[in-house]
């Protein structure tokens, strides 16, 4: 799972990640030369930081796990933001995910 962010506009920026005729940019353009878009979670946020807050809560996951080190996090102090869950079931890897991220404060702010 690759969590990345767009300020500027979810549906270009997953439209054009889903596209075979791009100019290579970001370290997932290179990762999706070999892969393919199996779904997306769009979630909507003001700064940039919420998406190394889905990181941080995705990488707490029990089967997570980080293939590669500096994966499209040039631009921030995370370790990386692609999260590997192996050979979990699909279904799985869903409802964790949605759990996490229900939980998160970030998106989800706590009414006081």
């Amino acid at each position: 799972m690759y969590v990345g962010s767009a300020l500027s506009g979810i549906e270009n920026r997953v439209s054009r990640h889903r596209s075979d005729t791009k100019k290579r940019k970001w370290h997932i353009d290179y990762l999706l030369d070999k892969g393919e878009v199996l779904s997306v979670i769009a979630i909507p946020a003001e700064r940039k930081s919420t998406e190394c807050d889905v990181l941080r809560a995705l990488s707490a996951c029990e089967e997570a796990s980080v293939p590669v080190e500096g994966f499209g996090s040039s631009d921030c102090g995370c370790r990386s933001h692609l999260v590997y869950f192996g050979d979990a079931d699909q279904e799985w890897v869903a409802e964790v995910i949605s759990t996490r991220l229900s939980m998160l404060e970030t998106i989800y702010p706590r009414s006081r």
